[in-house]
């Protein structure tokens, strides 16, 4: 993929996650900084979780194979493969945390 088009995904993801934050916040009657780091985060770990292989899913899956036949499986090593817009989600959710720390940090010390 050509960086232009990783780019553009970026872009995608980090605008995907403000509309989706938006969306909550309406529907939730709340601010939008009330939600937006939680949507950030449940969105990066959906994408991970989504993305990866060999995690708990896949031994779980394993093990219930190699009971049920007898088959002993092959460990597979955990990988991820990241993607722009799992890298668009997670410069969101890393944003909207300093800002939230900061927003945090200077209604505290008013």
């Amino acid at each position: 993929m050509s960086n232009r088009k990783k780019t553009i995904w970026i872009i995608v993801g980090v605008l995907v996650n403000i509309m989706i934050a938006f969306v909550v916040a309406h529907l939730l009657d709340s601010t939008y900084w009330d939600v937006s780091l939680f949507t950030g985060i449940l969105l990066t770990a959906g994408n991970f979780f989504f993305r990866s292989t060999g995690g708990a899913s896949t031994s779980f899956l394993d093990h219930n194979i190699q009971s049920s036949t007898g088959v002993k499986m092959e460990k597979e090593e955990i990988s991820l493969h990241v993607s722009p817009f799992f890298l668009g989600s997670l410069f969101y959710t890393i944003v909207t945390l300093i800002i939230l720390l900061i927003k945090s940090f200077l209604f505290h010390n008013s």
